[in-house]
């Protein structure tokens, strides 16, 4: 662009019939789209001359269209281009186009007011920290990732030990199997002990005190829940009515503010007038146009009641003294409730799709829980087995000690399961049992004998 965008305010007569009568100049002229100038009343001198020019514009192409101005084609066409230019566009075109009015104004802004210079070299920093903060969110963004590969890593090397882990297991009971079965064959079978439970987690009520508190605390979750929701909605109502808001209302709750003195809204509290920031404004136009638009033909009934539904909450909520059947202009409300519905659908929604992930989520957790507490309800229990079957090698020593001379084929015998619960347990890193006792006396020679080079073998 080789012409800066310029917007000029001015109070002067240019009624050639009436020069007595002033009257509000709005001159546009944006390089490569036209030149434009509308003629207001007196009065808007005041309330526009220290505006942002995309108000200003805004402004007084609203005041045309409501009176209904109409003069030469050429003029028309200059301000159709401009609004049609700035106004009208969508995307990210509506985005730079507002920006780059912005911008015209606050650099005419700083020319003409030295606190204004301070301040947009103090916003030209801030952009700049900016910049300097995503440029290291972005190398945050790439530790990320690493982190999550080496998560992902961890995960197949877990899952390469559990594998690992159940082999080892399954070995473990083909072996602890077979001594049994060896066992039986020589001795009689040996009682397998039945590993400990896990207790039912809620316990059931059992006493009617119990039942009653179970059942105080049910309820009390449902308040709870009730509340919630009615906060909820509250903050709803407030989101609908801000959004459909004159453009630059109030931030907290988009009252104009020469009506507005103190409000009280949820969220905000009790507050006083504040400006809105440049996303707000954005959006309410965007709302605002939203609303303007034609209605699709024929709504179907549940519609049509909807939409009534909403228009009567906006208007009583704006108009606390007044009901629904006093309004004269029904129809306007329900324009709005047109565009508060679209919002309130599109983040209903939203709000669906993510109860819908968590969800799913929290179902694939729980089955996850139950596999992990039934693998270790399994590995609790052949662990017992395994233990129980090791520990019993201080009996078969204690029966080797007090062994007869003469019983040569149980001494074997016993020998051969004590050295077989030994390997078994220096396998599995597991105490071994070796009481100690007294001393044989000299009738057990012939077993101390045969035990005594054995005994650190077994």
């Amino acid at each position: 662009m080789t012409e800066p965008i310029i917007v000029r305010v001015t109070l002067g007569s240019y009624d050639v019939v009436h020069p007595s009568e002033k009257q509000t100049q709005v001159y546009a002229q944006i390089p490569e789209v036209g030149r434009a100038s509308w003629l207001l009343d007196e009065d808007f001198y005041g309330r526009l001359k220290n505006e942002p020019w995309p108000h200003v514009i805004d402004e007084a192409h609203n005041d045309y269209m409501r009176r209904g101005v109409v003069s030469d084609s050429a003029s028309e066409a200059g301000r159709k281009a401009i609004v049609d230019w700035l106004l009208l566009s969508e995307g990210a075109d509506y985005d730079e186009r507002f920006d780059a009015v912005q911008a015209a104004w606050e650099a005419a802004q700083a020319r003409q007011h030295p606190v204004a210079r301070k301040l947009l070299a103090e916003n030209e920093r801030l952009r700049a920290r900016v910049a300097e903060l995503e440029a290291a969110n972005a190398g945050l963004d790439d530790l990320r990732v690493r982190a999550l590969d080496k998560n992902t890593e961890l995960r197949t090397r877990i899952t390469e030990l559990e594998a690992e882990r159940h082999s080892t297991n399954k070995a473990l009971d083909d072996a602890g199997r077979a001594l049994r079965e060896k066992e039986q064959r020589e001795v009689g079978a040996l009682p397998v002990p039945v590993g400990p439970q896990m207790p039912e987690f809620p316990p059931q009520p059992k006493t009617e005190l119990e039942k009653l508190r179970a059942e105080r605390a049910r309820l009390q979750g449902l308040l709870a829940d009730a509340v919630r929701d009615a906060h909820l909605a509250r903050r709803e109502r407030d989101i609908m009515r801000e959004r459909v808001a004159e453009p630059y209302g109030c931030k907290h709750c988009g009252e104009a503010k020469r009506s507005h003195g103190r409000r009280y809204t949820i969220g905000a509290g009790m507050h006083a007038w504040e400006r809105p920031n440049d996303a707000q404004m954005r959006d309410r136009m965007v709302a605002r146009r939203a609303a303007r638009m034609p209605l699709k033909a024929d709504p179907s009934a549940s519609e049509q009641e909807r939409r009534d539904r909403y228009a009567k909450a906006l208007y009583e909520f704006v108009n606390a003294t007044f009901v629904w059947g006093a309004c004269d202009d029904q129809e306007s409300w329900r324009v709005e409730a047109d565009a508060a519905i679209a919002v309130s659908d599109a983040e209903q929604a939203g709000l669906l799709g993510r109860i819908a992930e968590l969800e799913s989520e929290w179902h694939t957790t729980n089955e996850a829980l139950d596999d992990a507490g039934r693998a270790l309800r399994e590995k609790e229990q052949r662990e017992a087995i395994v233990a129980e079957f090791v520990a019993a090698r201080a009996e078969y020593i204690t029966a080797i000690r007090n062994c007869h001379p003469d019983n040569g084929h149980d001494y074997d015998r016993w020998q051969g399961h004590a050295a077989a619960r030994r390997q078994l347990s220096e396998l599995l890193g597991l105490p071994v049992a070796w009481p100690e006792g007294p001393t044989p006396d000299k009738s057990a020679a012939k077993p101390s004998a045969l035990l005594a080079p054995s005994e650190g073998g077994a």
